[in-house]
């Protein structure tokens, strides 16, 4: 669990044949503010020993406590909206480490513009179109995030949701293969180069864990 720090709940072990119980402590300390970023980053580096395939699933908001609002412009809306990622260093620091590791990420993500909470848009509560472009911000920030690491987004619509999700991705992270090449150009030059993996069976698809990477 995490907040402005981070807490490891219950660490590896063999699966047993009984159910695993794991109390969330909301109370903690460790939950009050949300260092987002640093917990992505945390847990991806608790990943770092695993010899085989690994991957994490975060059931989160996405919110990251010190996301910079836009400077104050011409319009009155500018200053309680989110920047872009483009102009978000930490999440900009965040996308650079993640790029390098192996670990895919998955995101269980709740209270965003697709699956908004009833305190956003329940009876009563006026619309707000900066929570909304906030939460829009957030969910690409997630969406970023998954994609460069080949896992995804999921979206629970209900509480009850969220279980099939865990185990469907649970499936997917099990049918994960790797492919590894040479590339022709040996130049370490730091230009992003493309990838595309093709199949002769058109019968068959492919999710791409990377769309490309930096030559370095």
């Amino acid at each position: 669990q995490f907040g402005s720090g981070y807490k490891i709940l219950q660490t590896w072990f063999t699966r047993p044949a009984s159910a695993v119980e794991v109390s969330v402590r909301p109370r903690d300390s460790v939950c009050m503010g949300t260092d987002f970023y640093g917990a992505v980053q945390r847990g991806v580096e608790e990943l770092q020993p695993v010899k085989t395939r690994k991957g994490t699933v975060i059931l989160t908001d996405g919110r990251h406590g010190t996301i910079p609002y836009r400077k104050p412009g011409g319009s009155s809306l500018n200053y309680s909206r989110y920047v872009d990622s483009v102009d978000d260093s930490d999440f900009q620091k965040l996308l650079r480490s993640v790029a390098t590791s192996p670990a895919v990420l998955y995101f269980v993500a709740v209270d965003t513009d697709l699956n908004p909470d009833q305190e956003t848009t329940g009876a009563g509560v006026t619309y707000n179109p900066d929570e909304i472009y906030n939460k829009q911000q957030v969910r690409s920030r997630l969406e970023e995030l998954a994609s460069l690491t080949g896992g995804r987004v999921v979206y629970p619509q209900k509480p009850e949701d969220v279980v099939p999700l865990y185990e469907q991705m649970a499936r997917e992270l099990g049918s994960v293969y790797s492919l590894g090449y040479a590339p022709s150009n040996p130049k370490k030059d730091e230009t992003y180069r493309k990838i595309e993996v093709r199949v002769r069976d058109r019968s068959m698809r492919v999710r791409q864990s990377r769309d490309g990477y930096q030559a370095r």
